[in-house]
This record gives C-alpha cells, structure tokens and sequence, in this order.
C-alpha cells in the first residue's frame, strides 16, 4: 500500500466557515464607538442580568435614536481608553474600568434624567435561566401535578417521588 505524501498528512483544515477576525475589523469597530462619541451628548455604561433577546429588541425601538453596543468588552475599553494617555475623551478611562461582565455601552442625546428614569423602571416578568436563584418558595403537595410526563426525569433529578398515574404526574410523599 502506498503511504499518503507529507504535504497532505500535515495540513490543517478549518471545520468552520468562519476565520478570525482581522485586526482591521477591529479597528473599523473601535473607530466606530469613538464616532458614537463624537455624535451623542452621552454615553451610559449599563450592566444587565439575564437580559433575554427580546427585552433587547425593545430597548432598541425605544432608543431607536440612540446606539446601544452589546460587544466585545475589551474592544469597547480600547475605543475608550484604558488609562489616561490612552482615553479618547477627558475622564472617559473611568468609565472602561466600569465594563466588566454583562455590561453594554449605550449613546444617546437624551437627557440624564429621563435616560436613569427608563432603565431604573425596566423590569420584565420572565422565566428563569438554569441556575438562577428562585425568587419565592414553592411547596407541592402529594396528589396529581400539572407537569408534562416528559418531566419525570428532571423532577426526579430535584429529589421528588414521582410517578406516572392514569397518563399524569403524581406527586408522592418520601
């Protein structure tokens, strides 16, 4: 049998269609929030928690003169300033230290007040994310449940005695 030549046992092959990012499309980003700079009054650095794609969407139709950045946090620092020789405008470097976890940039001409006012007051009723903390206690009684059968498994996984009956969950005492 004959061996497969060197020049292709070596070679490396991308199994995605995406590349990396070139330093220009970094650059093109960063010279983009410095134009955000230029162009609105303020900016705001907001920290968010589990914000979901279509509370996202709404602040977007609500701002729609404003920009909003969800991105990279380091991209956002240096189109900032990560100290003082290297801030973009006076004091913006402050505001680079602030961009840490789930934190977003937005641009806007609105007022300060008004701006403080709407996100102070945006809070949606949501389902919560695995992991999260629940926010009130729930206590189940023995008897017939309204979960799917599909959930036995996970109910079981919390320590609950659960059975099938008559095509639904039945709760059971330990």
């Amino acid at each position: 049998a004959s061996e497969m030549p060197r020049s292709k046992r070596n070679r490396v092959i991308s199994l995605t269609k995406t590349g990396k990012k070139s330093s220009d499309s970094k650059k093109n980003h960063v010279a983009d929030l410095r134009e955000c700079l230029d162009t609105y009054d303020s900016v705001y650095v907001m920290k968010y928690n589990g914000m979901r794609t279509s509370f996202i969407r709404e602040v977007r139709m609500d701002w729609k003169e404003s920009r909003l950045y969800f991105g990279k946090n380091t991209l956002a620092q240096v189109a900032l300033g990560r100290n003082v020789e290297e801030e973009y405008k006076d004091n913006l470097h402050n505001m680079s230290k602030r961009l840490t976890g789930n934190s977003a940039l937005l641009f806007t001409n609105r007022g300060k007040k008004e701006t403080l006012e709407y996100f102070k007051n945006f809070k949606r009723p949501d389902f919560a994310k695995a992991g999260e903390k629940a926010s009130e206690d729930v206590i189940l009684m023995p008897g017939m449940l309204e979960f799917p059968v599909s959930m036995l498994d996970q109910l079981r996984k919390l320590g609950m005695v659960v059975e099938v009956n008559q095509g639904k969950v039945e709760l059971k005492v330990k």
